[in-house]
Parts: C-alpha cells; sequence; structure tokens
C-alpha cells in the first residue's frame, strides 16, 4: 500500500502488520508546499488579509489595524521537515524561534538558535504557533482549554497537520473571547467540517486541507508514491 501524501493516522497499521501489508508514504514531497501555505496563513490572519480583501469588494474601504510579524516570537511543534521549513522561512522575519518535538536534535537547535522548551512555555510566550505534528494518542487534543487559557491575547494559531489535535471548540471559544487574535486552519477533526462555528467567525481563515496542493509537491508525490508500490512488488 502506497500513501498518497504523510500521514498515516487514517490507516489502520495494526491490521495491515496482521496482513503484513506494507505502508510506504511520500516522506518529504511536500514539505515545502506545506510550510509555505503554513506560512501564507500566518500572515494572512495576521494582517486580516482575507477580511480586508471581502471588505473592498463590498466597497468598504475603511482601514484596519492589523498585527506585525516581523520580529515577533513563534512557537514550532514539531521540527521534522515542515517544521524545519518553517524555520528557514520565519529566519527571513529575524523572528524568536521557539520550538517543540518528541525528539531533540542538539546540532539542528544551536545551529539554528532555537529556543527549544515545553509546549507550555511556547503557549505562553510566543505571538504565533505553528503545528506541524502527527496525530497520535499523546497529540490528540493537545491544543486545549487550559494550554489556550496561558495563551497572550494577540496569539494566531496555525495548524496545518491533523484537526484532532486542536480542540475546535475550545479554539473557537478561545477566539469569541477574545483571548487569543485568530487562527489559521488547514485539517479540521471532521473534513468537510459540518456545521463547524469556526466557520463563522472573520479572524479564522480555513482550507480544505489544502496546504500539500501545490503543482510541484503533487507532482512529486505522484512519482513518489507510484516508486513505493513498484519497489514493494518487486519484494514480492
Amino acid at each position: 500500500m502506497a500513501k498518497y501524501g504523510v500521514g498515516i493516522d487514517n490507516i489502520d497499521m495494526n491490521t495491515a502488520e496482521v496482513k503484513k501489508i506494507s505502508v510506504s508514504r511520500t516522506v518529504g514531497a511536500n514539505s515545502s508546499a506545506v510550510a509555505d501555505y503554513s506560512f501564507a496563513l500566518l500572515m494572512a490572519v495576521a494582517r486580516r488579509v482575507v477580511e480586508i480583501h471581502n471588505g473592498c469588494k463590498n466597497g468598504d474601504w475603511g482601514k484596519k489595524i492589523a498585527l506585525d510579524v516581523f520580529g515577533k516570537k513563534i512557537g514550532i511543534l514539531g521540527l521534522g521537515a515542515i517544521g524545519r521549513g518553517m524555520v528557514q522561512r520565519v529566519k527571513g522575519f529575524n523572528m524568536d524561534i521557539y520550538a517543540y518535538d518528541v525528539f531533540k536534535d542538539e546540532g539542528y537547535i544551536q545551529e539554528n538558535s532555537i529556543k527549544f522548551v515545553d509546549v507550555e512555555t511556547i503557549m505562553r510566550e510566543c505571538d504565533f504557533i505553528s503545528i506541524h505534528m502527527p496525530l497520535t494518542e499523546e497529540t490528540h487534543h493537545m491544543i486545549n482549554g487550559d494550554l489556550l487559557s496561558k495563551a497572550k491575547s494577540n496569539l494566531v494559531l496555525i495548524n496545518t497537520a491533523r484537526g484532532g489535535i486542536v480542540d475546535e471548540e475550545v479554539l473557537y471559544q478561545a477566539i469569541v473571547d477574545k483571548k487569543i487574535y485568530g487562527a489559521g486552519i488547514d485539517a479540521f477533526e471532521e473534513e468537510p467540517p459540518q456545521n463547524s462555528k469556526l466557520l463563522s467567525l472573520e479572524n479564522v481563515i480555513v482550507g480544505s486541507h489544502t496546504a500539500a496542493s501545490s503543482f510541484e509537491a503533487t507532482n512529486l508525490m505522484s512519482l513518489m508514491a507510484t516508486g513505493n508500490i513498484i519497489k514493494d512488488l518487486g519484494r514480492v
């Protein structure tokens, strides 16, 4: 079995193992595309791009105050290929980089001047948080009410990973109560989301789990998935 992508949370790996079905992934094929989209969401939410765009199209030429991005603090949850792609992008904005991962690569952390801390510290100190972790039992609803209660009121939360990592009801309430500034969400627990209250908020920009959908990434994923099938068939 060749996964057209990286995440395997939607594959019954136990059954695959019992039936001796090998499962391959297209690791690294879409990393740049997802990092690009994550940073695009960050900028769009911070600067209220969609809200301003929609207002202008409806004749509202008023000025809307938004957040600066340059020189702020960002927390990156997950330092795999996509998380490291975000590191590269935010460096151009002179951002202080905080990060958490289950694995600690000391050399990479020191080389990129990253503050490696726990998730609570990231939530408390950072202006932006971008999620790039897999969905597991440990990360399910990791972004919960307790964590969000510690956030800055200007926090922008970006999730292009998996919807289940964020408790969406709690996130909605935190934004409505102005506990945080806004969010960019490309992954929901249910896709497409049914009656999600997040869709009603102007300071939430949503995507159709499309971060990986660039021409270059989809072509590369197709080639890698096909190559993985051929490789696995050669072992049969």
